[in-house]
């Protein structure tokens, strides 16, 4: 249970895709104690774009959030990983979530890749 000092907020936002009806769920926390048991997606975010300048100092305001193996095993069996990638392992994450058999982060990129590529074609003047 979380203190009076942690915040958790759930946004909720129901979409429709290929015809069927969904309710998407973000959640943030604020806490050391992870509230992933009901999360299908857990995604991390790169410590070193803040403006901290220390990496010491970073490193102690952030590895309570880190996302591991401990982490993982808590969320549903069925939970994705995922991170946009450049990713610093050992920081937001560790190599064994990464590379792990949830990790879709490859997946990820790859599908990024596509999109850029179509948006260099665009503006290249190759698309119809």
């Amino acid at each position: 249970m979380m203190g009076p000092h942690n915040s958790h907020r759930i946004k909720s936002k129901d979409i429709a895709f290929d015809g069927k009806s969904y309710q998407l769920n973000e959640s943030y926390t604020e806490s050391e104690e992870w509230s992933v048991l009901r999360e299908k997606i857990l995604y991390a975010d790169s410590w070193m774009s803040y403006s901290i300048p220390k990496e010491e100092e970073r490193v102690k305001i952030f590895m309570p959030f880190q996302m591991n193996s401990g982490v993982i095993t808590s969320a549903k069996l069925d939970a994705f990983f995922m991170n946009y990638l450049l990713a610093m392992c050992g920081y937001e994450e560790s190599a064994a979530i990464i590379d792990g058999p949830q990790s879709i982060v490859f997946n990820q990129a790859e599908n990024r890749l596509y999109i850029q590529k179509a948006i260099i074609l665009f503006l290249l003047g190759k698309m119809d």
